[in-house]
């Protein structure tokens, strides 16, 4: 009895053993993008006319990480396309309907723990969490001004901020948080393909100085592969 015991532990603990190592995981996404943003009536800006609005937008990443047993540890870099556009009223004497976007371009190195939890024999799900440090290194900003009093002429400006220019109103660093679940197919013992849903915040604000704080956020769906770099412990023993 105590052998038939051992033997199965030993059996329900070699899924789990065989799967530790580290693996790569490039993933790519489409989703939506938004801000939570203060607006402007005449330069400086607080809730003004309308809300914010959202728009398409896609991600990436190529990830690195480390399973043990049902446990996995990851960083990597991401991609990350964020933003939002917004329609507001400017000017004393005439009156101007401006509308802005603004999309912020950044690379952010990624911190996450995830747990895989197995279906049958060939599904899994990997709900996981953790946080990005990013590096804000470039903004599009593009203005279209009509001034809606006199029918006078649109006029648009589209400008790309980087460097030392884009720091002037944002901060180039920034924290995020973020959220995911992967659902999981095992094709082999090294190849997983994976997709599902993801949430990132700013934690931190993208603005400085004196104006109020900004904070982007998305939702996506990504999808990509899990490749193991190496043969698990099962495989070996059997060759």
């Amino acid at each position: 009895m105590k052998k038939l015991i051992i033997a199965l532990l030993l059996g329900s603990s070699m899924p789990a053993f065989a799967q530790n190592g580290f693996y790569l995981q490039p993933e790519a996404g489409l989703g939506f993008t938004n801000s939570q943003v203060k607006l402007n009536e005449a330069g400086m800006w607080q809730y003004g006319a309308g809300p914010s609005k959202g728009f398409s937008t896609y991600n990436g990443r190529i990830g690195i990480g480390y399973q043990y047993n049902n446990w996995q540890f990851s960083t990597g870099i991401d991609f990350l396309r964020t933003g939002y556009s917004i329609n507001y009223y400017t000017g004393d004497f005439i009156s101007v309907l401006n509308n802005d976007t603004h999309i912020d371009y950044s690379f952010a190195l990624p911190l996450k723990v995830g747990y895989q939890i197995h279906c049958c024999k060939h599904f899994f799900i990997t709900p996981s969490a953790g946080v990005d440090v990013a590096y804000n290194y470039s903004e599009r900003f593009t203005e279209d001004a009509l001034y809606a009093l006199n029918n006078g002429p649109v006029r648009t400006q589209d400008k790309l901020l980087k460097g030392s220019e884009l720091a002037k109103n944002d901060n180039l660093l920034g924290l995020w948080g973020n959220a995911q679940l992967r659902i999981g197919y095992k094709v082999n013992t090294r190849l997983n393909v994976i997709a599902g849903p993801e949430v990132q915040y700013m934690l931190t604000s993208m603005t400085n100085g004196s104006l109020p704080s900004q904070r982007n956020y998305c939702y996506s769906f990504n999808a990509g592969i899990t490749w193991k770099l190496k043969k698990t412990q099962t495989e070996k023993a059997k060759n």
